[in-house]
Parts: C-alpha cells; structure tokens; sequence
C-alpha cells in the first residue's frame, strides 16, 4: 500500500497507455483473423452450396478460434509468470516486490476472457456474414482475384482505420510525457542538488522508548553529520 501510495498519481496515466496498447494488439489480431477469413470466403461459400448448415459452418470456426484463443492463452500466462520474475529479480532489494507481487486470479481470468473475445469473434463473424448469404452471391462475391467479399474488406479497412487512430493517440501521449519530463529536468529548483544525499530511517521503539530519547538521538546524530 506505501508503494502504490508513492505511485499513485501516475498509475492511472500508465494503466490507459497500458489499455491503448492491448487495444492496438486486439486490433492486429483482429485484423489477421479477418483477413483470413476473408479468405476463407469462398471455401464457406462452398460448404453451403453443398448442404453445410450455417450453424455448422459457425461450430467448425468456433472450435478453430477456441483452439487458437486456448494455445494464445496459454502462451501468454508462461510469459507474464516468467517477466514478473524478471521484474521481481531486476529491482533493489530493500523494495521486497517478492513479498508484495504476485499474479492476480482476477487479472488472469480477465486475461483469458479478452484473448477469447479476440481470438473467436473476428473468425466468427467472418463465418457468419459469409454463411447469412445465399450461396450463390457469396460464390460471385468471392470469386475475385483474392477471394475477397466487400463487406468483409470494408470492415478490416474500419479495424485498420481505429488501429492507427489508437497509435496515434498513444504516440501523442508519449511526446507529451516525454516533452513533460523534459520541461521538469531544465526547471530551475532553486538549489544544487549536486552532491546532496537525502535517506529515511527510523528508530526501534524498544532502544527508545520516550520522546526525549529519540531527540537526544537525532540532535546527535545531525551534530555529528
């Protein structure tokens, strides 16, 4: 609580920068899913025309895009366990983040719940626009050169179009944190921090017990500073 006390006020600026980025890499997975799915169209196409019953054709990529979110997930917890070690064992000791880090139940489960969403809805909706359709339009729409149907690109081309607004966002951010930092460390404090050493201590209530004592103390110690 004392350290997330010190590091409160920037918390929540970290946690949105934080939520652009994950944003951005649903986005990209987005993106590829759909791509595939695009094309994907005609073979979707093709199963309907020969008997294969939309929701048939939604199961099959339910199970492909559970298959990919399940491995994703997967991947994604070893390497989160394995970097909250890296970032326990690269800190000062005397922060205890051993003590005080560990990986949260609540995070994880919404971890898996988002890598689920990610992984199944874009795969899923390319499925479903392609199996509403009557067979035979969606033969002709996906019968161009890359198998492509209008719907579907304009779509990717909106997931495109909210992926570069998100990064640009977050780069705008990070000018203005960087240009912030920048003001700060040319601000003149109105002394010479050079050579100036500060530190904290406390006393152990059992060697000094009344207030007197601990005066005595410090009156000493800055005496002998």
């Amino acid at each position: 609580e004392e350290l997330l006390r010190q590091m409160g006020e920037p918390l929540p600026l970290l946690a949105a920068a934080a939520l652009i980025v994950l944003l951005v890499a649903c986005g990209n997975v987005a993106c590829l899913l759909l791509a595939r799915g695009i094309e994907r169209s005609k073979e979707i196409a093709v199963r309907v025309a020969l008997g294969a019953s939309p929701g048939r054709v939604v199961r099959l990529l339910i199970a492909e895009g559970l298959l990919l979110s399940i491995l994703s997930a997967a991947g994604a917890g070893a390497v989160a366990v394995r970097l909250i070690r890296l970032a326990i064992a690269a800190s000062p000791p005397w922060h205890a983040l051993d003590n005080m880090i560990s990986v949260s139940g609540t995070l994880v489960l919404f971890a898996v719940a988002l890598v689920l969403l990610a992984g199944m809805v874009p795969s899923l909706y390319a499925g479903l626009r392609t199996a509403a359709r009557e067979s035979g339009l969606g033969l002709r729409e996906s019968g161009g050169a890359m198998g492509n149907g209008r719907g579907q690109v304009r779509s990717l081309h909106a997931l495109v179009v909210a992926e570069m607004a998100l990064a640009v966002l977050l780069l705008s951010m990070a000018g203005l944190l960087f240009r912030s930092f920048a003001n700060l460390r040319s601000n003149d404090l109105g002394y010479r921090p050079e050579g100036v050493l500060t530190f904290k201590t406390t006393l152990p209530a059992s060697r000094y017990p009344a207030v007197a004592a601990r005066v005595r103390f410090w009156e000493t110690l800055l005496a002998q500073l």
